[in-house]
């Protein structure tokens, strides 16, 4: 939820596109394991130039929403980052972003999370897993 003061944006995403992530289960274990600091920059040539985030274990690319994590945007916080737990609490704060673990979270953010998990995997294609996950 919003402290004071700060005010809660929509995350508009683009529409589902078929098939995207259809054979994730076949290609889960051929995707590469991105840590959290590769996120931003990457000497591989295939993730280089993507705004890649990470979400529940997933490496999503974003690219095509660069727009929502230019400076000026509430969404910024989010660009190269995991936003697991960002996501749960509808937060656009920096400290809520790379939050290791969901001990603290409760069942209803937890089914938050896979909400958010389901929306994008009809949305972004996962690129990778995410190193560090609880």
């Amino acid at each position: 939820m919003p402290t004071a003061g700060e005010k809660k944006y929509p995350l508009i995403l683009p529409p589902p596109q078929q098939g995207i992530n259809a054979d994730l289960d076949a290609r889960l274990s051929t995707l590469p394991v991105i840590r959290l600091g590769e996120l931003t920059a990457s000497d591989d040539e295939d993730l280089s130039h993507r705004t890649l985030v990470g979400l529940k274990g997933y490496v999503f690319d974003l690219t095509t929403m660069h727009k929502s994590f230019e400076s000026d945007k509430p969404f910024r916080n989010y660009a190269s980052k995991d936003i697991s737990y960002a996501l749960t609490k509808y937060s656009t704060l920096p400290e809520d972003v790379n939050v290791s673990g969901y001990n603290d979270l409760s069942p209803t953010e937890l089914e938050t999370l896979d909400n958010w998990v389901s929306v994008f995997l009809l949305r972004f294609a996962v690129v990778g897993t995410l190193a560090h996950t609880t």
